[in-house]
């Protein structure tokens, strides 16, 4: 598992089929495996939720 992460915003219908899958040439691209893999991720925010907000 890489110890950093990424977050790009893409146009849904830019990257995913019709079945809301992600297209072969997006797997392809960033060497992504075609099954998805289940994490349990958390974080952290203030009160006012500034995290949350700035997406």
């Amino acid at each position: 598992m890489p110890e950093y992460e990424v977050k790009l915003l893409l146009k849904p219908t830019a990257v995913l089929r019709l079945d809301k899958e992600l297209q072969d040439t997006v797997l392809s691209t960033f060497a992504m495996p075609a099954s998805a893999t289940k994490q349990s991720i958390q974080f952290l925010d203030t009160d006012s939720k500034d995290i949350y907000a700035a997406g």
